[in-house]
């Protein structure tokens, strides 16, 4: 686990126990009680050895507006950071706008990496000397340029050190880490954004159920797909297979917000799993819920699936499928 994804960690926690309690959510949660509640009764010996594991954190994300003031003994989510904790990959955008001098980011890249500690249940970071920086910099800096560069950083929250008009040992950041190593997602994302607006409007039909029993049931099945290829809509068409359990949930995670922008470029079908069933053995599918990402203007899509998922996914998971989806079609272009 890296540091974004551990203040990820935190502030889902935080948002976990306001979901369980109204006075938590309205009041805040010790610090304390959060450890506890992400680690159980281990938490005391972890806090022992890392005394500022969760205050660092929660320090970062108070820096970006999703926690209130973080001096005081309850932590409390601002409303943004209810939303963030949604989907925080959303509050990336702006710090990977943000516009520095090459020599600044060069300066920001030596105190991530030497300020990071990745770990298997968390990350912490610890502080970086103006003489570690100096050393790997290797271009003449002295102390006092080093010190310009720093105060240039931390007044973007890049970087934080505890106070001084000369810093001297600092650590990175979660803004500073999300520029470091999230930036490339973020112009991927846009990148798929980008494809999706030009996309026209246009309607498709939404299938609960598909049934290739009978020949006029084929027949209506390819009729919707060759209207599905002949859309007068720019770009490519897919095909989302879903092969379900009993509980229904291949395809629930569509409904959700992040990804109803997709929408109109899909056309959804669903299978009920069943033992010796045609469509499961024509798909391969044993068991579900599954679900298969395919290019719906090629033929046997069952043989040219470009993705497949299995097991209940979230949002997120189904929106990374179907960016990586994307990004393989127009790399073929």
């Amino acid at each position: 686990m890296d540091y974004v994804d551990w203040c990820g960690l935190v502030l889902d926690g935080i948002d976990a126990a306001g979901a369980r309690s109204p006075i938590r959510r309205n009041n805040g949660i010790e610090e304390s009680s959060l450890g506890k509640q992400i680690f159980g009764e281990r938490f005391v010996e972890i806090h022992r050895e890392y005394p500022d594991l969760l205050f660092n954190a929660a320090f970062d994300l108070f820096k970006i507006g999703l926690i209130e003031d973080v001096s005081v003994a309850l932590w409390k989510l601002t409303w943004d950071g209810r939303n963030a904790s949604k989907d925080i990959a959303s509050k990336w955008g702006p710090i990977c706008d943000t516009h520095i001098d090459p020599m600044l980011e060069q300066v920001l890249a030596i105190i991530g990496r030497n300020s990071e500690i990745e770990g298997t249940e968390f990350a912490s970071v610890v502080t970086v000397t103006a003489k570690t920086i100096e050393d790997e910099l290797q271009n003449g800096m002295v102390f006092e340029d080093i010190a310009q560069a720093l105060r240039e950083l931390n007044a973007h929250n890049l970087v934080f050190w505890d106070g001084g008009s000369y810093p001297d040992a600092v650590r990175t950041t979660y803004s500073g880490l999300v520029r470091l190593t999230r930036c490339d997602s973020v112009s991927e994302t846009r990148f798929i954004d980008g494809l999706i607006s030009e996309w026209e409007t246009t309607s498709v039909e939404f299938k609960q159920e598909l049934h290739l029993d009978s020949p006029s049931q084929k027949a209506e099945f390819v009729k919707d797909i060759i209207g599905l290829a002949n859309t007068q809509a720019s770009g490519r068409r897919w095909l989302i297979i879903g092969f379900d359990d009993e509980k229904g949930e291949s395809l629930k995670g569509f409904e959700d917000r992040l990804l109803v922008k997709y929408h109109e470029r899909f056309e959804f079908v669903r299978f009920t799993v069943k033992k010796d069933a045609e469509a499961s053995k024509k798909w391969g599918v044993t068991q579900g819920p599954a679900m298969f990402i395919c290019d719906a203007t090629r033929e046997n899509p069952e043989k040219n699936a470009l993705e497949k998922l299995t097991g209940k996914k979230s949002a997120a998971a189904l929106k990374a499928l179907i960016q990586k989806s994307l990004l393989r079609v127009e790399a073929k272009k």
